[in-house]
């Protein structure tokens, strides 16, 4: 059951993925899908922050999938942070002449 459980709630995050992706990637999103947006990822690492610590747990029965849900939180909070911390252009222009002199 814990495994379900946990392989449930990443495909949640998958298809909130794919939702970002085709409304914040390859559209301009609207206020109310930016909206939609922070609550909705707000719910989903708390979700998924928890999944990890219970998953820690030594005795957890689905320990094998604390790398997965790991990248989870990452790939999640990326998509936090490209909506609603996003970098502004200096910010960018000033890293991309540090990786690319010249």
């Amino acid at each position: 059951m814990a495994r379900r459980n946990v392989e449930s709630t990443l495909a949640a995050c998958d298809q909130f993925r794919r939702w970002h992706r085709e409304n914040f990637i390859l559209k301009r999103p609207t206020a109310e899908q930016r909206a939609e947006h922070a609550m909705d990822v707000r719910i989903l690492l708390l979700m998924v922050r928890w999944l990890q610590a219970t998953l820690a747990d030594p005795a957890s029965p689905a320990r094998e999938l604390l790398p997965r849900v790991a990248a989870m939180i990452r790939l999640l909070e990326d998509c936090w942070q490209s909506v609603h911390e996003p970098m502004d252009e200096a910010e960018a222009e000033m890293l991309l002449s540090e990786v690319f002199p010249g």
